[in-house]
């Protein structure tokens, strides 16, 4: 596995110690774990929430359209 260095100040350093300790484990492993979690790719947590959550009555979805009518295309 990869090694890194981080520098942090003393009380940073004594605070993920305690967490770490907290959550049963190494230094390493509990930073490991919030990396991964911060660089999720995934959608953020209220991103589906907000689905409908527009009150812009101009905001309207447009009617659908036929390939053949958006705009003139040359037969190959």
């Amino acid at each position: 596995m990869p090694d890194i260095s981080v520098s942090i100040d003393a009380r940073t350093l004594r605070e993920v110690e305690e967490l770490a300790q907290e959550a049963g484990l190494s230094i390493s492993s509990y930073v490991a774990s919030i990396l991964r979690e911060k660089s999720n790719t995934g959608w953020p947590e209220s991103f589906f929430s907000l689905f409908g959550s527009l009150s812009d009555d101009s905001f309207v979805r447009p009617e659908d359209t036929l390939f053949k009518d958006e705009i003139p295309r040359d037969s190959l």
